[in-house]
């Protein structure tokens, strides 16, 4: 992978006219390609403009492509040690690339360059968000963890140890607590929706707590030790949610001195299919669970 990205940073930059140049041969390769396969009568000579035209269209698409493939991993550099292999970031971020060399418009005047960026950073960042953590994380809360490794590695280089978070936090002009609670969230394995738990009676098969509480035929009750969880926190960390989710969650599992319901009968409570609260459910506890208090909860002392 070193080699390669050494040969890629070869490969001379493009300025905006040859971008633009680019982009013209490609739209024109595009209308080839459909005049081609559209028309039925066409003349030899036609046929054989139109081929050229297509031609030149996709090598001009490979050459923005390669032109600019150091784009992807310039941004999987700066995502590197946040749950994806450096491999995996890189064939995201080519993903990204490949829809902006479809998209971009050379007529709005933007640079092709920095129109691809966002497009390889959000296809990475999303990639993260999804893939990387058992909990998921939203594709800003994967922008903020970025910037704090990548701001607490040049720290450490300098200071010669590793950074205190009010120093990552002064660094970066945010708030201390803004910092420790990313990193929170960054570490909250211990915490998460996915870990396993015993199954229930003589069922001895190891679940998740998500699955559990997403299976429809999941016997009641889940694990003594993660009901006492939820319950702590559920009752304290309602205030996330909006007033639909917070009402599911409530008759789900009995807070407020009320009893469990199942699904079915909450549906009939709120005017919404089996499976319609089901999934505001599990919409509701993954929000709880990325909640603060939440992450407080799985702190080690």
């Amino acid at each position: 992978m070193g080699l390669y990205a050494e040969q890629i940073a070869q490969t001379p930059l493009l300025d905006i006219h040859r971008e633009r140049l680019l982009a013209q041969h490609m739209l024109a390769g595009k209308m080839a390609r459909q005049n081609l396969h559209s028309r039925a009568a066409i003349s030899e000579a036609e046929r054989c403009e139109l081929e050229t035209q297509q031609h030149q269209g996709e090598r001009a698409r490979q050459d923005l492509v390669l032109a600019n493939l150091r784009l992807v991993f310039s941004v999987a550099r700066r995502y590197q040690s946040l749950g994806l292999p450096t491999e995996d970031l890189v064939q995201e971020g080519m993903a990204g690339l490949l829809q902006a060399v479809e998209k971009y418009d050379w007529r709005r005047g933007t640079k092709f360059s920095t129109y691809a960026v966002w497009w390889i950073r959000q296809a990475v960042t999303r990639a993260l968000s999804n893939q990387s953590r058992t909990i998921r994380l939203p594709s800003y809360r994967v922008e903020q963890l970025s910037k704090i490794y990548q701001t607490r590695d040049r720290l450490s280089q300098r200071l010669g140890r590793d950074p205190s978070t009010e120093e990552i936090a002064e660094s970066l002009s945010w708030a201390a607590e803004q910092v420790s609670y990313a990193l929170r969230l960054g570490d909250m394995q211990a915490a998460s929706l996915n870990a396993p738990v015993a199954g229930d009676g003589d069922d001895k098969s190891e679940w998740t707590l998500m699955n559990r509480l997403s299976d429809t035929h999941a016997a009641e009750p889940v694990d003594q030790a993660y009901r006492s969880l939820l319950y702590e926190a559920l009752n304290r960390e309602l205030a996330h949610l909006d007033r639909r989710e917070a009402e599911i969650l409530r008759l789900r599992f009995g807070l407020g001195g009320g009893h469990e319901h199942t699904l079915s009968e909450i549906g009939k409570h709120v005017g919404l299919t089996r499976e319609r609260v089901r999934q505001i459910q599990k919409e509701a506890l993954a929000k709880l669970m990325a909640a603060p208090g939440l992450t407080r909860r799985y702190d080690p002392e």
